[in-house]
């Protein structure tokens, strides 16, 4: 890599190939996918914008994911987020050490569940003068 005359461009060329489904069906392919993302997280996060100190920052822990999940996707389904799921996903994914991938992320993000129902109505009812 070091050699490539734009081993910047390189690395997301190789990061694109080892997120592809079929690479990551191969136990050996995610093995050294993982390995790569660890070895250039930092350059493949500077290079989509990221502050190279923000790279190193650790994830936020969670500890019930679920009702984490619900209540994202409550606030994004009622209107208090105004972004999509695609982005709020890779947000929280990028920020949270929820241990899924941004694909189960963005599924849970778009599923409402029977559990959570409640939590939906009163974040869909919720006024600023609620808390009074």
């Amino acid at each position: 890599m070091d050699k490539a005359p734009d081993k910047e461009e390189l690395i997301i060329e190789c990061a694109h190939f080892l997120k592809k489904k079929e690479i990551l069906e191969k136990k050996s392919w995610r093995i050294f996918a993982k390995q790569f993302f660890a070895y250039y997280r930092e350059q493949i996060l500077v290079y989509y914008g990221y502050q190279p100190q923000d790279a190193g920052r650790p994830l936020v822990q969670v500890k019930d994911k679920y009702l984490f999940l619900a209540m994202m996707a409550a606030f994004g389904k009622t209107g208090k987020i105004d972004d999509s799921q695609k982005a709020l996903s890779e947000v929280l994914y990028d920020g949270f050490d929820l241990g899924l991938e941004i694909s189960t992320i963005r599924k849970l993000l778009s599923e409402i569940l029977s559990e959570y129902s409640k939590l939906f109505d009163y974040i869909a009812k919720f006024k600023k003068d609620d808390l009074k």
